[in-house]
């Protein structure tokens, strides 16, 4: 009788694969700035926590991009202006935290 060994393909390999974390920081309305390190893949669960609700991308011609390397974007609450949030100290013309990240990360 014959026995085979099905070994998937890779299997063979020992190397773990670590991704990188993802870097943001978040503006917060009572002026502190968190830095926050997320895990891959970045869940949308956890950009709402951060920011208090549904997010909402900043388009790249707000005002508030006035200093901000192209390779970052902004996000903030959807619902700022229904929920009645304070302005946002770093980002005056934006309501409640807000979020800066690399623009690769987001897609």
């Amino acid at each position: 009788m014959n026995f085979y060994t099905w070994k998937p393909i890779g299997s063979n390999m020992n190397k773990t694969i670590t991704s990188k974390s993802i870097e943001i920081k978040v503006y917060k309305t009572n002026g502190e700035i968190e830095d926050h390190s997320l895990k891959r893949p970045l869940r949308l669960k956890s950009l709402q926590k951060l920011i208090g609700g549904y997010i909402e991308l900043v388009p790249q011609s707000h005002d508030s991009y006035n200093g901000i390397p192209e390779n970052k974007i902004l996000l903030c609450d959807e619902d700022g202006h229904h929920k009645r949030l304070t302005p946002n100290p770093k980002h005056k013309s934006l309501l409640g935290n807000v979020v800066l990240m690399d623009t690769d990360d987001f897609k």
